[in-house]
């Protein structure tokens, strides 16, 4: 599935091994062949180049959230397990 905005301007890290199922406005869902801590790093390095900011990171459930702001803007990072590695994203 093709990425659109606002997913599509991220330079998120899907261009090896991951299988994105959904890119709507509010909400972006992949699929990752690597681990859990790899894409996690992936993903916020990502967004931290775009200029956001890491708000909270809670490791301490089976599924792993963090959260980022921009401004006024809020997403939050959901991983969990889901043949390897699932992401969502949603914006809050």
């Amino acid at each position: 599935m093709p990425l659109t905005a606002p997913w599509s301007e991220l330079n998120l890290p899907v261009q090896d091994g991951a299988a994105v199922w959904a890119s709507s406005p509010a909400q972006f869902k992949a699929q990752h062949k690597g681990d859990r801590r790899a894409v996690l790093a992936a993903y916020v390095e990502a967004f931290k180049r775009q200029g956001w900011s890491l708000l909270k990171l809670d490791q301490s459930r089976s599924n792993w959230y963090v959260d980022l702001a921009k401004g006024a803007a809020k997403i939050q990072i959901e991983l969990y397990d889901f043949k390897k590695t699932g992401v969502i994203i949603q914006k809050l």
